[in-house]
């Protein structure tokens, strides 16, 4: 009840409108689980470098002991991750020198300190994590990845309705028109009677002809 009088919009539609701008609604479970995807993207990272990351070795054992507190919300349990994570490295820091080194993580937590909430732009450069290793991350990617998965979404979206409605795509009308072309040249049909049958410019024909024998399709 506390939850839900603190957190959840007011449905009851009978109570009279308050003035003013809206209360702000605090979506506690997406910033859970954006703390779930740093975790789980810097576990990856560790695991694309096959757990040789000397050089950034610090930086990842503090940010993963720092969001492991924010999602546990357990110090203890954290540390415990983090001293597991740290043991699958090729060169681990000993457990005194991995402690001393991201206890600040745990502090920063207990004091409320939002400090290190970094955006996505700031731990790619603090992490020099690359344009590949980007393309196997859940949260922690730059605009172009943003941007490229964007792009993909839309396109699948497009086909989908497409597919609805009982439509081809582009490419897939393509597709079936050069084998159509294919299937008339083997049966030995000129260009001219080729074009004629499936309705299209000679020059188009001609076009795809090259396109086909270039990528393998037509001998």
């Amino acid at each position: 009840r506390e939850i839900q009088s603190e957190f959840l919009p007011d449905l009851d539609e009978n109570r009279p409108k308050k003035k003013g701008r809206p209360k702000k609604v605090v979506y506690i479970h997406r910033e859970r689980s954006l703390y779930q995807g740093r975790i789980l993207d810097l576990v990856k990272l560790c695991e694309l470098r096959n757990y040789d990351v000397k050089g950034h070795r610090e930086t990842i054992l503090f940010l993963y002991r720092y969001y492991l507190c924010y999602f546990y919300e357990d110090e203890q349990k954290a540390l415990e991750d983090v001293l597991e994570l740290n043991k699958e490295f090729i060169q681990p820091l000993n457990e005194k020198e991995l402690i001393m080194a991201t206890n600040s993580a745990e502090k920063v937590f207990k004091a409320k300190d939002k400090q290190y909430k970094y955006k996505n732009e700031t731990l790619i450069e603090l992490l020099e994590i690359s344009e590949y290793e980007q393309t196997h991350m859940k949260i922690i990617i730059g605009n172009e990845e943003y941007k490229r998965r964007n792009n993909e979404y839309n396109k699948n979206k497009y086909k989908k309705k497409l597919k609805e409605l009982g439509k081809m795509t582009k490419q897939e009308e393509l597709d079936v028109l050069r084998k159509k072309i294919k299937a008339l040249r083997e049966k030995g049909l000129k260009n001219k009677d080729i074009a004629e049958s499936l309705n299209i410019p000679l020059k188009t024909l001609k076009r795809h002809i090259t396109y086909m024998k270039k990528n393998g399709l037509l001998t």
